[in-house]
């Protein structure tokens, strides 16, 4: 035997939670909603956080730069700087990640 079931049929409010099939269909849409939403906010924090991890590596790099070409300079370079040869040493044994 087959039934046709109307839209809202009482024997189908059970299956809702006493609610008709368009006013779940509006709760699924919002739930598909915020869905999208959050995953377009940890989109935009990942995104944050990739700029700040590639900021943090080129300072990172900047100062190892730095540091080399400290470690080639002669001790007149160092005295036209203002810097001594104690200075230099200080910096140069500093780890990258060290400001």
């Amino acid at each position: 035997m087959i039934s046709i079931v109307t839209r809202g049929s009482p024997e189908l409010l059970p299956l809702y939670g006493g609610r008709t099939p368009a006013s779940c269909a509006d709760t699924n849409r919002k739930a598909a909603n915020w869905v999208l939403a959050v995953a377009r906010s940890a989109v935009t924090t990942m995104c944050a956080l990739q700029k700040s991890c590639a900021a943090l590596l080129h300072t990172w790099r900047a100062r190892h730069v730095e540091r080399v070409f400290l470690e080639g300079l002669h001790d007149f370079e160092l005295q036209e700087m203002g810097l001594t040869r104690e200075a230099r040493r200080r910096e140069m044994s500093k780890p990258f990640w060290r400001a």
